[in-house]
């Protein structure tokens, strides 16, 4: 019988102790484990085996509409649809869950991005940025290999000749400082064909936007060459 009592109480001390220590141990297991989700701005990410899958986010009941929401953020701008061309909108969910509408588009060299809220349409964020020249040769690429799209001149169009003589009156430099200059037919975002102009002079690079049919210079900027740059352009000046 004292045999027996002894058996019972060492089973209870087991339990216990297994209570007293059971959570801690799974608290440990799970800390171990790391997080299952992580919620970032626009989508929910979900890890499993160390990838990152994207949740796709559900327009809430009495949405707006991406169609709608486009609306509110051209009018916002000030743009025209047929202006805008190309208009990138999406579903996203912002770290405190509500939902809005993402909206993209460029104009006039300028890259706009907008966040409407999906219910009530307001706009609660906007920023603007300068359309890189990284981005226009994305722009113009087209296919697998992301071949560049050839781009014709309009009817009439200055010329290259032209294009090259006011970017090089406007800079200053003669055609003779200048050394070679490149002149290219391109074509912004927003449809509006213009040419690319380059040419180096006193350690300086400058590249120019002259509009095809107008002949203005809609954008320029100049930077430092580097030592390989001035190496270059010196085995392409005339002596």
């Amino acid at each position: 019988m004292k045999k027996r009592k002894t058996l019972i109480s060492l089973a209870l001390a087991a339990v216990m102790a297994f209570s007293a220590q059971g959570p801690a141990l799974l608290a440990a297991e799970a800390d171990t484990a790391g997080p299952e989700t992580t919620v970032q701005e626009g989508q929910k990410e979900v890890r499993k085996g160390g990838r990152v899958k994207k949740e796709k986010v559900a327009e809430p009941e009495g949405a707006i509409g991406k169609d709608t929401a486009k609306k509110n953020a051209l009018s916002d701008a000030g743009v025209t649809e047929e202006q805008a061309g190309k208009v990138m909108t999406r579903v996203s969910k912002l770290e405190d869950g509500t939902v809005v509408y993402k909206v993209h588009f460029t104009y006039n060299s300028q890259r706009y991005s907008y966040t409407i809220n999906a219910t009530s349409g307001a706009v609660t964020d906007k920023s603007t940025k300068a359309v890189t020249e990284n981005d226009a040769k994305k722009a113009k690429g087209s296919g697998k290999h992301g071949k560049k799209e050839e781009v014709a001149e309009p009817e009439g169009a200055i010329g290259k000749d032209t294009a090259k003589k006011n970017a090089l009156s406007d800079a200053g430099v003669t055609e003779e400082q200048a050394g070679k200059v490149m002149t290219r037919v391109s074509k912004l975002e927003d449809g509006t064909v213009v040419y690319k102009v380059h040419f180096t002079y006193n350690s300086q690079r400058y590249s120019y936007t002259i509009n095809a049919t107008s002949g203005e210079v809609s954008d320029k900027n100049t930077k430092a060459v580097t030592e390989n740059d001035l190496k270059g352009s010196k085995r392409n000046r005339q002596p």
